[in-house]
């Protein structure tokens, strides 16, 4: 089987200049009175995911912006900023101020986009009334989730690949480096059978170059060092385990529900692979029928 990314129309992305920072804003309006946020995960921004975003699309207006130094987005160095968490909640809560004022909205997390979503609503109590509904996919909010026995697609992975990446005395270019040291979600771009040698192994190529590799890897320490503590008491948050996810089940629900009081759990039989390249099943089965009636209102 052929297995092709499918590219984010350009008719929904325009640039985007917030605090100082440079990047890419997605903006999809519906006939629906329905407000969806989407934050992404520590690697490719929004590009990677088109399948999902057209999916949510489909229950009201969806927005998406670029995370600094992640999707070709300026790092916060470029503005003499640190990279910390506390950080992106601030550069979140900036866009939630000018694309919602006081209206109601849903949030969708991509992995990471959780800690910076729960961060912000800890932060930002009062932001609750305005958060209908939290999801998200592989969510986990403390450090002992993940498999610490194989370091090489975790986070623990990713912040050793990345040191290597920086002292490896290497011919290869920044993204063949990249590509060689951390597959994407245990994605090995050499397989033949993913037929991504040519139009989207380049495509790839491109979209990590974009990213700020300083930016990863002080977000990966950070991340594994994460012990997120605190109580969420009016956010209902749904996170959807993937049946590939590295990240062990039952203390990622834990984790989550020592901070989130309305919590629920849902584990479809669909990998990364089913996002990215929507092959085996509908993007539509990552959400429960009941999930999708909360959505639909």
């Amino acid at each position: 089987m052929k297995l092709k990314f499918t590219r984010v129309p350009n008719k929904y992305k325009n640039p985007f200049v917030i605090n100082g920072l440079r990047g890419s804003i997605l903006i999809s309006n519906s006939n629906k009175n329905q407000n969806i946020l989407y934050v992404g995960n520590l690697l490719t921004g929004v590009d990677l995911n088109w399948h999902l975003l057209n999916y949510l699309q489909s229950f009201g207006n969806l927005t998406s912006v670029d995370l600094p130094g992640i999707g070709g987005m300026n790092s916060f160095r470029s503005i003499d900023k640190q990279i910390n968490l506390d950080n992106y909640v601030d550069y979140l809560i900036s866009i939630i101020k000018s694309r919602y004022k006081n209206k109601r909205f849903v949030i969708f997390a991509d992995g990471f986009g959780l800690v910076i979503v729960t961060k912000l609503l800890l932060k930002y109590s009062k932001l609750s009334s305005q958060v209908k509904i939290v999801i998200c996919i592989n969510g986990a909010l403390s450090s002992n989730c993940y498999d610490k026995v194989d370091l090489s697609y975790d986070i623990y992975g990713i912040f050793i690949h990345f040191k290597k990446l920086f002292n490896i005395k290497s011919k290869l270019s920044s993204p063949d480096r990249i590509l060689k040291l951390n597959p994407y979600y245990k994605l090995d771009f050499q397989d033949p059978s993913l037929d991504l040698y040519k139009t989207d192994r380049n495509y790839l190529r491109k979209l990590l170059d974009k990213n700020d590799y300083l930016t990863h890897l002080s977000l990966s320490k950070q991340l594994a060092e994460l012990d997120i503590t605190g109580k969420i008491k009016d956010v209902n948050l749904w996170n959807i385990h993937l049946s590939n996810s590295n990240i062990d089940k039952s203390k990622a629900d834990e984790s989550i529900r020592n901070i989130y009081s309305k919590y629920n759990k849902s584990s479809p039989k669909l990998s990364m692979l089913d996002i990215l390249f929507d092959t085996n099943n509908s993007i539509s089965n990552i959400f429960t029928l009941r999930l999708r009636k909360k959505l639909s209102k």
